[in-house]
């Protein structure tokens, strides 16, 4: 029997998993993040910044 893995990627903003939101790849300083669209703005327009999680 296969293992089936139960694990989704996460929003890295919010928690939000790939399950309760589409997620967008992202990579900055070498590292690779996952981000929703609802937070995805937040970091385009500078009320999040990307440095405060890496």
């Amino acid at each position: 029997m296969a293992n089936i893995s139960n694990s989704f990627q996460k929003c890295f903003s919010c928690d939000l998993t790939e399950k309760e939101n589409p997620l967008v790849s992202i990579q900055y300083s070498g590292e690779h993040k996952w981000v929703c669209l609802e937070c995805l703005p937040q970091l385009i327009h500078g009320s999040k910044n990307l440095d405060d999680y890496i």
